[in-house]
């Protein structure tokens, strides 16, 4: 017995501590200079990146799992966190002969288990871009921002993830608000539109924005402006958090 103990290879003990065939891949959108970006990280020698994720100990719920992945990549806590889909087609896994080939001290056998059918649970979450700096976790050699526009190769069905995450978050715009964990602490309204504008891809009419946003009591105003330059001083708002809080469980009509 003690043999077999010493020989256990690290694909063993990774199933003897997690979950089987389960994993968690979070889609970490940031906002910046009217653009969404993606956190991606990429293991050395790899063929495409990949989404920050992980696997679920045996005694861990869900939303854990996933909020020490955000924390490990972004180094943030309390962070907006939603479970959207969860993905397992029949072909769903990695190919760790050819896409991991060129890894320093690739050994295929230890992860032959990452080929078999793997289901994952994906979680969106928002951040303010500039409060984070990727850290790469223990196996990768690089994690950044990308513009959604203008990813770099993925592996896995991992561009199906981050379109599909993208597609629930404009859905939830509408019933639940947004902001909070996007945009600096004090804005202008205009900026609000711009981040909201940039998420629908679309353009919204500034006059109903404004008024129903006001009418939910989501936002307040400051006796504060911000000077822009020339005669343009807009006034800043911040946000109701009390309220905020409030329309994220009861949910909110946002109509625009």
């Amino acid at each position: 017995m003690e043999k077999k103990s010493a020989k256990t290879t690290g694909a063993a003990l990774l199933e003897q501590t997690y979950l089987p065939h389960i994993s968690i891949d979070c889609v970490i959108f940031g906002y910046h200079e009217k653009q969404i970006k993606v956190l991606l990280s990429h293991v050395k020698g790899a063929l495409g990146w990949l989404l920050p994720g992980g696997f679920i100990e045996m005694e861990q719920a869900l939303d854990e799992a996933a909020s020490k992945i955000l924390e490990g990549r972004t180094g943030l806590t309390s962070l907006f966190l939603k479970q959207f889909k969860t993905f397992g087609s029949l072909n769903r896994g990695l190919d760790p002969a050819t896409q991991f080939a060129g890894v320093p001290d690739f050994n295929p056998a230890n992860l032959q288990w990452l080929s078999k059918r793997f289901l994952t649970i994906g979680y969106y979450a928002l951040t303010e871009f500039s409060k984070v700096t990727p850290k790469p976790s223990l196996f990768d050699d690089k994690c950044q921002w990308f513009e959604i526009n203008g990813l770099p190769p993925l592996l896995s069905d991992h561009e199906l993830l981050i379109k599909e995450a993208l597609r629930k978050l404009q859905l939830q715009l509408h019933h639940e608000p947004i902001g909070y964990n996007l945009l600096p602490e004090k804005f202008t309204l205009p900026e609000m539109q711009a981040l909201y504008e940039t998420i629908l891809g679309k353009k919204l009419d500034q006059r109903n924005f404004t008024k129903k946003l006001v009418s939910l009591n989501l936002i307040k105003k400051l006796g504060e402006k911000k000077y822009i330059g020339g005669h343009r001083s807009p006034s800043l708002y911040k946000f109701n958090k009390r309220n905020y809080n409030k329309a994220l469980l009861n949910g909110v009509i946002l109509a625009f």
